[in-house]
């Protein structure tokens, strides 16, 4: 039996919308691409965005999971 494949990160993806605060940028972070992200995954879960949300505007396969607890005034 062939079980799906699921992909599980913790960075940030380039365009992916943060807090009021912080804005990624190459200077500070490691930047993925959309087109970086392998496409044979059933689904992808990621970190470090504290905002849930989903990767690509209007995707469903590859999501921020979100923090439960804000870490500064930016993630009300």
């Amino acid at each position: 039996t062939k079980l799906p494949a699921v992909l599980v990160t913790h960075g940030t993806v380039r365009g992916v919308s943060e807090n009021d605060f912080f804005q990624a940028s190459d200077a500070n972070d490691v930047l993925m691409e959309m087109t970086d992200l392998p496409s044979h995954f059933a689904c992808g879960l990621f970190g470090h965005i504290h905002r849930a949300q989903p990767v690509q505007e209007g995707g469903t396969k590859f999501w921020y999971c979100g923090s439960l607890i804000p870490l500064d005034a930016g993630e009300r």
